[in-house]
């Protein structure tokens, strides 16, 4: 397989690049030189050529991006955030304007910059480049190939915060400070880069519409908008509208930002994604379609088709890493010519990171080919295990067999085949999930398995209606056939979520994850042998439970943040062997991303009490967003008489979902003192100081909270009555986390 050794080429030339940005050019070279040396040893001099050649292109690849990024709009604004006057070109092919009037613009839109004004700069700037730009809610419905006007910043995305880990116990505090990438921040530059976009802007004000320039996307778009109409056309449900979007188009601006989270923890949002499910379920349609065109011919239309259907969705990448897949095979196939599926994935693979080095540290390339690599490993397995399940049929002559035995026999190996494929692919996703979202999904298998068939039929569903909308007085059971079947899917989904909520998996190092998948991969290449199947099920199946368990032995602890977009202060603690987590206040989005990522590395699902110490919206800024990652049992609000209208708002939205409400009690001595005390928990404000008492099995604490003369909050605690720890909080614009972790 030449393909892996072009792929091996590639990663060694720009993995170190890719991780260390900063890198300088002599000591990439210089970490490069020493597996080109041991790979002359050990291949043979061609092998060593393709090895060099690949390096070399990764290089060159690497090199041109970066000049590339280097000198577009990025060179004017240097290496900080720049308000600007900006002329840009729509290039998002979600963004459907008027056509479909019920599908909003992108929440965060890919355009081409065309000029830039900096602030305070009269001259226009001709550039180029690709932004993200995140519009006003009263900016138009805007189509392909707009040409507008906008006035804001650019920001970059990699927001930092500043991180404090503390260690503590009977004999020993150790403390480790670190400037790390916000939760998620660092994964979302990384899918900001695998896309070619170096900066996000924020639109303050939309200018207008200059002109429009859709070039030869108008008659795709066109046609694509033609057949969303047809196909949501007598579709009630506007959810059902935005799912179709989602599923045929990857249009995903028509659901919520939590709907998409619970499709994520659902483990079931590859199916909102167009991705290899998708196109391998359109050319199978286009195969049985085009059956009577000659076998050559037909192997060459189908991959022509297909992308035509790409380019519709703007040719994300999962959906062209499933295309290029099939059309190296499909021309392969054409040219009678053999290669192995194995060589496919690496060549498609090598394509792909040399277009884009940065697609190596993008979750959703690592994923896709992670999934279908140990998918194509497995298959030989399957069918070799296929056959053995039917070897007792293969005895008997086709006519002794009954039409009823025959069928069921059929169906009973591909739900078999199905089944064990749905389980390789939750495998070989999981332990990249947890590790970059902290999501364990093991119901997902189910969920997968029962979802497959219905995406397969609504995809026939679509077809049909599309076929008979000429005849109007079909379109209500039509409509209601593919709603139906949508709703089934959604329902589906909505099942496995709730599941999940139930399931507990601590994340895993990355050494955990080599063994991890070290252990499948012996798996899948030793299966039909005993000693090799029982040694690699043993570790992978250790590493499971492990990542279930792991949580039991570690320490609780006191997590403080404070900064960002609010000075208030947020307090978690975690007590991981219990599953249990308590959080004072939520004081902003970056906060609420910090206890989320923070209790998912400890295996924690769920906020058993959420306190409020005071009213105001800079106390509970973040919880829409933390109630969508977590879910939450109790929310106490300790001031009870409130006259904040967004904290009324919060806590609705809570209730909503379930959640028991609690509230403080004043004391009639003193009208500004106020309490609340549960079987865990004692908290006291007194003019916004606050005094916590925290008991259980695992950890007693004592906390305060107040505001120095100078104007910054200090914070004091003492652990097991002997440990007394204090520390000064900064009031700064980057966010301050500082853990306590108790031995």
């Amino acid at each position: 397989m030449p393909a892996l050794l072009i792929l091996l080429g590639i990663i060694f030339a720009i993995l170190p690049q890719v991780l260390f940005p900063d890198l300088e050019w002599w000591k990439i070279l210089l970490s490069i030189a020493p597996v080109i040396i041991i790979g002359s040893f050990l291949l043979s001099r061609k092998q060593t050529l393709i090895l060099l050649v690949a390096s070399f292109a990764g290089l060159l690849s690497l090199n041109i991006h970066q000049k590339i990024t280097n000198s577009s709009y990025v060179s004017l604004l240097g290496n900080r955030d720049r308000a600007a006057e900006i002329l840009v070109k729509v290039v998002d092919t979600s963004a459907c304007g008027k056509d479909i009037p019920w599908l909003p613009n992108p929440g965060l839109m890919t355009v081409k910059v065309l000029k830039l004004r900096l602030n305070a700069d009269s001259k226009w700037h001709d550039s180029y480049g690709l932004t993200a730009v995140r519009l006003p809610s009263s900016a138009p419905l805007l189509n392909y190939g707009d040409i507008i006007s906008l006035k804001g910043s650019f920001r970059r995305s990699g927001n930092h915060f500043f991180l404090q880990k503390n260690i503590i116990s009977s004999t020993r505090h150790k403390t480790v400070n670190q400037i790390l990438a916000n939760p998620g921040s660092k994964h979302f530059t990384d899918y900001l880069k695998s896309r070619n976009i170096s900066r996000i802007f924020y639109c303050k004000e939309f200018l207008g519409i200059k002109s429009q320039d859709a070039g030869l996307y108008r008659p795709i778009l066109a046609f694509r908008n033609f057949l969303l109409k047809n196909v949501s056309n007598g579709i009630k449900n506007k959810k059902n509208c935005a799912l179709l979007a989602t599923l045929l188009f990857g249009c995903k601006q028509g659901l919520d930002y939590a709907d998409k989270v619970n499709y994520i923890k659902s483990g079931t949002i590859h199916i909102f994604t167009v991705s290899g499910l998708h196109v391998g379920i359109l050319a199978l349609i286009l195969f049985w379609i085009f059956r009577w065109v000659p076998f050559r011919s037909r192997h060459l239309l189908v991959p022509a088709i297909l992308f035509l259907y790409v380019l519709s969705t703007g040719m994300n990448p999962p959906a062209l890493r499933a295309w290029l897949m099939i059309a190296i095979w499909c021309v392969c196939r054409a040219a009678l010519l053999y290669i192995p599926a194995l060589n496919i994935v690496f060549l498609t693979a090598a394509l792909l990171l040399f277009k884009n080095p940065f697609y190596l540290n993008d979750m959703g390339f690592q994923f896709s080919f992670t999934v279908v690599g140990f998918l194509i490993i497995s298959s030989r397995n399957s069918r070799e295990w296929e056959q053995l399940f039917r070897e007792l049929f293969s005895w008997i002559p086709a006519k002794n067999l009954s039409v009823i035995t025959f069928w069921s026999e059929k169906w009973r190996r591909k739900l078999l085949l199905g089944l064990f494929g749905c389980v390789v692919a939750w495998l070989a996703s999981s332990g990249i999930c947890l590790y970059y979202q902290g999501i364990y999904f093991p119901f997902s298998i189910v969920a997968n398995f029962l979802l497959i068939p219905f995406v397969l039929l609504l995809f026939n569903l679509i077809f049909l209606k599309i076929l008979l909308s000429l005849f109007s007085f079909l379109l209500p059971f039509t409509a209601w056939l593919v709603e139906s079947t949508t709703g089934i899917i959604d329902f589906i989904a909505g099942i496995s979520l709730d599941l999940f909520e139930s399931t507990h998996a601590a994340a895993p190092t990355i050494y955990g994850l080599l063994i991890f998948y070290t252990a499948l991969l012996l798996l899948l290449l030793l299966a039909r042998k005993r000693l090799g199947i029982i040694i690699a099920l043993s570790i992978l199946g250790g590493m499971i439970v492990f990542w279930h368990i792991s949580s039991n032995f570690t320490a609780p602890s006191l997590t403080i943040i404070h900064g960002g977009g609010s000075q208030e202060t947020a307090f978690v603690i975690i007590e991981p062997s219990a599953k249990s987590a308590t959080v004072i206040n939520v004081p902003s989005f970056e906060a609420a991303r910090c206890i989320a990522a923070r209790l998912g590395q400890s295996g924690v699902r769920k906020v058993d009490m959420l306190i409020f110490s005071a009213n105001r919206k800079t106390f509970c800024d973040g919880t829409k967003l933390l109630a969508q990652r977590l879910k939450i049992g109790e929310v106490i609000q300790l001031v009870p008489n409130s006259r904040g209208i967004f904290l009324k708002r919060v806590v609705n939205d809570l209730l909503e979902q379930g959640t028991v409400f609690k509230t403080g009690r004043i004391f009639l001595a003193n009208k500004a003192l106020f309490e609340y005390h549960s079987g865990k928990i004692k908290i006291i404000s007194k003019n916004q100081c606050l005094d916590i008492e925290y008991r259980s099995n695992l950890l007693h604490i004592k906390l305060s909270a107040f505001t120095n003369d100078n104007g910054r909050k200090s914070i004091e605690f003492v652990f097991d009555k002997e440990h007394r720890i204090s520390c000064e909080l900064l009031n700064s614009s980057i966010l301050e986390m500082r853990d306590y972790s108790f031995d």
